[in-house]
């Protein structure tokens, strides 16, 4: 929704495109510091930007969030791990669609 792409497909779609993001869960897991009652939910993700024409690795991205839970409950910790994952997902996007930018301009200017 933030209006960063043209369009977005799943790999399998067979849809023609320009780049290709390979996306690795590195972290994901609820953790509890020292004697502290509620836990903090820990994202990571790595993205890799691929320009597809040649296979070219453009960029690898890391992107983390922290984000505590209200309280020790199922409920408060999902909501912590969806407002980590939101971020991650936003930061990863933003770079992503930056680079391709770049190698996009690179790339009209050596026409």
């Amino acid at each position: 929704d933030q209006k960063l792409f043209r369009s977005v497909a799943t790999e399998q779609a067979r849809v023609s495109s320009d780049y290709l993001l390979d996306v690795e869960v590195r972290d994901f897991q609820a953790e509890y510091a020292g004697a502290a009652n509620v836990p903090v939910a820990h994202v990571t993700l790595v993205g890799r930007l691929v320009r597809i024409r040649d296979r070219k690795l453009l960029e690898v991205m890391t992107a983390t969030a922290t984000q505590p839970a209200r309280e020790n409950r199922l409920s408060a910790v999902a909501a912590a791990f969806e407002a980590a994952m939101r971020e991650v997902a936003l930061d990863l996007a933003r770079r992503t669609a930056e680079r391709a930018g770049q190698d996009q301009s690179a790339a009209s200017a050596n026409e």
